[in-house]
């Protein structure tokens, strides 16, 4: 068999082996609230999404990881039975986003450029985001920042370079 014949052949097989997309996002701030992301349409635009659905193995890391299951199979099973599914919009141009169903945040750009009326927290992080309450979210867990902060940069990941 000729070099070059072998080397397609490999590609090919690696081609179809392995899934085109192991790309995954997170929907909570605890271990293994994470899933695939099954679809992404107009990044760094004014209508950004990336669509996200729990699959078996994204529920095998949240049975093992958050929920320290017993019968890991039977959990995934039950997981699978109605698994997470996430939908999340943003305009990156004025910088507001969503994830369904139903929380509304704004990135408001970098700490050290803002210049609003808003109350900074005392130790701010890099980028500021805008909380559904008004407030700006702090870097701490409590807060959501990571998670919102990591939703953000997938759908405008311009904006925060």
């Amino acid at each position: 068999m000729k070099a070059g014949t072998v080397a397609t052949s490999l590609l090919v097989l690696a081609a179809t082996t392995f899934p085109a997309s192991s790309e995954t996002l997170g929907w909570g701030g605890k271990a293994g609230e994470e899933s695939a992301v099954v679809f992404k349409s107009g990044l760094n635009t004014s209508s950004a999404v990336i669509k996200l659905k729990q699959d078996g193995d994204d529920a095998e890391r949240y049975c093992d990881y958050y929920l320290n299951a017993d019968d890991i199979p039977k959990c995934v099973s039950n997981i699978l039975e109605n698994p997470a599914k996430e939908t999340y919009t943003a305009n990156c141009l004025t910088g507001e986003f969503s994830r369904f169903p139903g929380t509304h945040m704004q990135f408001l750009g970098r700490t050290d450029k803002y210049n609003g009326d808003l109350k900074v927290p005392e130790y701010p992080p890099e980028y500021l985001i805008q909380g559904e309450a008004g407030n700006i979210l702090d870097d701490t867990s409590a807060s959501g920042y990571s998670l919102m902060f990591e939703i953000f940069g997938a759908l405008c990941p311009s904006r925060v370079k």
